[in-house]
């Protein structure tokens, strides 16, 4: 697969995040091109603001991602003068109208080329799951993707974001990962998930390996679970009977 396309847009990506200097150490900045379109509200008095959280404020009142798109893009002071797409500003949970049954987006591309959204807010980069044709996809056609550079996103929002503007279909499937950010709990690592988001600490990751390792159940071949009882309950028979001929109860 040819690279040129993710080496332009690096490139692209360096004119808009730098590393800056000040008193509390190195940090990374985004500045938004001065041509962009969908980046920051233009309208008096909420000037900074991004783009996308107007579309998605006046969705939650109700409006549809159509409305919400055509209100931004009315000109100052009116509105923000924003003039974004479905795909970079809609909130997809309020826009039933992108998916199949609640579950799929269905793209245009190869119908072998899909991923797997692992979180209700969106991808999230500890585990990522996508297709060869996906992947493809996904690196020829990353060109097609320079209006999504606006935006201060990290690297998963961003995929996930592009795989859509190129037509990749998008499978939900919150079974896969078990993250804070996600709304969800994933200490002690118990539960039938495939990956489990964040321990950062080399005793907190260690902590959650163990348990997972220990205790932790998933969807097993029902053959397997039953060997599994098989064994457990020889076990606790083998117990009761040593602790019947010592004379002591078991507990």
């Amino acid at each position: 697969v040819p690279r040129e396309p993710m080496n332009r847009i690096k490139k692209q990506a360096k004119k808009t995040r730098r590393l800056h200097q000040d008193t509390l150490g190195r940090r990374l900045e985004w500045h938004a091109p001065a041509n962009a379109t969908c980046s920051v509200c233009r309208m008096p008095g909420f000037e900074g603001q991004s783009c996308t959280s107007h579309v998605q404020y006046i969705q939650k009142q109700g409006k549809s991602c159509s409305e919400a798109l055509k209100r931004v893009a009315r000109e100052p002071p009116t509105d923000c003068g924003c003039d974004c797409n479905r795909i970079e500003a809609c909130d997809f949970k309020m826009d039933p109208k992108m998916y199949r049954n609640y579950q799929v987006i269905e793209g245009k591309a190869h119908p072998d080329a899909m991923y797997i959204n692992n979180c209700k807010f969106g991808l999230h980069g500890p585990i990522e799951v996508l297709s060869q044709r996906a992947v493809t996809a996904y690196v020829e056609g990353l060109s097609r993707c320079n209006n999504l550079l606006v935006h201060p996103w990290g690297e998963d929002k961003f995929m996930d974001r592009c795989m859509l503007e190129l037509g990749v279909t998008r499978v939900n499937e919150f079974g896969l990962l078990n993250e804070i950010a996600c709304g969800e709990t994933p200490a002690p690592c118990g539960d039938p998930d495939v990956a489990f988001h964040p321990f950062k600490s080399v005793h907190s990751y260690f902590a959650c390996w163990e348990y997972a390792n220990r205790y932790g159940h998933g969807p097993a071949d029902p053959m397997e679970d039953a060997r599994r009882n098989r064994s457990r309950q020889r076990t606790e028979d083998s117990v009761v009977v040593m602790a019947s001929v010592s004379g002591r109860t078991a507990v």
